[in-house]
């Protein structure tokens, strides 16, 4: 445990700058949207009358009376920035051992009186640490927001199950990322990430805009299961969805960690 608490330790100084300056971020992002709701509303109702429905739920938009209350406003522009997380989580749990790995300062870890296991175990923290505070950053800004310009639709009940539920999202493409990165070092990337991210989102927008014609697609994409929408409602579905999506997390991770513990890697 001491061994685990000094190497995340030193990794948190090497991170602390890139964590800080995505919250804040998300934090300034969330504010700005936030800050401007009852002007951005008025402005939506006359531009967005005049996008395609299909464009609207590109964008989580799924009728007009979204604009008009503060949570509905809340889920929508925390499930793009969820989108932009995801990307950011799944790219660094790709990075957080094969950059290393590629830039050759892994070296130093292996030099020390540490096991692989705890390598890992420190890492895996620093990434569930760097995404949460992406995610913490964006809601408590939505949140303090909430009080100022929300009025009486803005309920912190239902703005908590959209953070709890659609919040967790970044942290299976983590999970994901820290497997791909264990399976191969010649075929996990930056942008292979990207690309999982954004066809998972878009499988699951054409699931719902096809319905009963391409109704499975959703259940490839975690942001459609766990939509802000599927979050306020909280049905059983949505509540099975979340803990399979839980379990198949805790599985890449343990699966990351066995092979990582037991692979040969080029230094």
């Amino acid at each position: 445990m001491s061994n685990i608490r000094h190497l995340f330790l030193f990794q948190l100084k090497m991170k602390i700058k890139s964590i800080s300056i995505w919250s804040l971020i998300m934090f300034g992002i969330m504010s700005m949207y936030m800050f401007f709701f009852s002007t951005m509303q008025e402005m939506a109702q006359v531009k967005f009358e005049m996008l395609p429905t299909e464009y609207l739920q590109l964008v989580g938009v799924s009728d007009m009376a979204q604009m008009s209350n503060y949570v509905n406003f809340f889920g929508m522009i925390l499930n793009i920035l969820v989108i932009i997380i995801s990307i950011y989580a799944i790219t660094t749990g790709i990075n957080l051992i094969l950059k290393e790995e590629k830039d050759k300062t892994i070296e130093y870890l292996y030099s020390l009186s540490v096991t692989r296991k705890q390598i890992y175990i420190s890492k895996l923290l620093i990434g569930f640490l760097s995404i949460f505070m992406a995610v913490f950053a964006a809601s408590i800004a939505g949140i303090l927001f909430g009080y100022i310009v929300g009025d009486n639709t803005f309920d912190l009940v239902k703005m908590f199950s959209i953070i709890k539920i659609t919040g967790f999202v970044p942290f299976f493409f983590l999970s994901l990322g820290l497997f791909m990165s264990a399976l191969s070092t010649k075929h996990s990337s930056a942008s292979l990430g990207c690309g999982i991210v954004m066809i998972s989102y878009m499988l699951g927008y054409l699931g719902k805009i096809l319905e009963d014609k391409a109704d499975f697609l959703k259940y490839f994409s975690p942001f459609e299961l766990l939509s802000p929408t599927n979050a306020e409602s909280l049905s059983n579905e949505t509540l099975i969805a979340f803990l399979i999506i839980i379990v198949i997390s805790i599985i890449l991770l343990i699966l990351s960690s066995f092979t990582y513990k037991n692979r040969d890697y080029n230094l």
